[in-house]
């Protein structure tokens, strides 16, 4: 391989920063903000911890964060590694799902599929505070509103940069 096609495969800038922060600072800041959210809960409602019920949902939010973070580390290979367009589309789609969907997974279907029929479903919020009220704000709300910022700012990046569309060329 001659020394023009190495760095043509290389990326640079902000397509490096993209690609660590997929592969680093979103799971740190995730399991960060994951370990904490689950910490606050267990604090606030003493004795939840031995509940079947709160182990499956801490189970099913790592493995879900595990495969999420796998799909990132997935997309950052690809932006490594590749030098068509479908890298691109592929990468776009992988921001919007380890950005808020990652956070409606953990926050709307894993908390419904542990709990069952939970109270945190009823529009009555001035109820007093229970343990699927505080998951479902803690993890839905905020994170889904981070994310959808970040993967915005990327998926417009990837959209309009002449960096990457003179990396990736078109497959037509």
């Amino acid at each position: 391989m001659n020394e023009e096609s190495g760095s043509s495969r290389r990326i640079e800038g902000w397509l490096w920063v993209l690609a660590v922060g997929m592969v680093l600072l979103v799971p740190v800041v995730g399991a960060g903000g994951m370990y904490g959210d689950i910490k606050d809960v267990e604090k606030e409602f003493h004795g939840i911890a031995d509940v079947r019920e709160w182990q499956n949902f801490k189970m099913l939010t790592g493995l879900t964060f595990a495969a999420f973070t796998g799909i990132g580390v997935y997309g950052a290979w690809g932006l490594a590694m590749g030098t068509d367009w479908a890298v691109i589309r592929r990468t776009k789609v992988i921001l919007w799902m380890i950005g808020p969907v990652v956070m409606l997974f953990t926050g709307l279907l894993i908390p419904a599929v542990s709990f069952g029929q939970a109270e945190w479903l009823s529009s009555d919020f001035q109820l007093e505070p229970s343990v699927f009220q505080w998951v479902f704000v803690g993890f839905s709300f905020f994170g889904c509103l981070v994310g959808s910022c970040w993967a915005l700012v990327w998926t417009a990046y990837l959209n309009r940069s002449q960096r990457v569309r003179d990396k990736f060329r078109a497959s037509n």
